[in-house]
């Protein structure tokens, strides 16, 4: 499976998930159903700098909304996440009490938090 990027107009980026080579150049956008073009380019934010998205505390698409509003309940802020249900980490802080509010600490990071 691919993910691929489409471009709605009035909303922005979002991506789907198919089999290589059988995305379509136009998809429907989540939110407003309008046609989005296919864009390519990087999908995924850069592996060094921020802001990063972490793999290991991902959560399942569907369950974005609820990991949003738990968040908000134990950070007191919100975090995104991106269409893979992956948390964007905005800076070092932010990771640092992301990992927290999931009684996780990263040994092995390199970030020296």
């Amino acid at each position: 499976m691919v993910t691929y990027q489409y471009l709605c107009d009035e909303h922005g980026f979002f991506d789907i998930v198919k089999p290589m080579g059988t995305a379509p150049k136009t998809s429907r956008c989540p939110k407003c159903s309008k046609r989005a073009r296919r864009h390519f380019g990087v999908s995924v934010p850069p592996t060094k700098g921020w802001p990063m998205a972490c793999e290991a505390l991902a959560c399942h698409p569907s369950q974005i909304p609820e990991m949003q509003a738990e968040m908000r309940k134990r950070m007191g802020t919100t975090t995104e996440f991106d269409s893979m249900g992956r948390p964007i980490l905005q800076n070092r802080a932010h990771r640092k009490q992301y990992l927290a509010a999931h009684e996780v600490f990263d040994r092995d990071g390199g970030y020296g938090d």
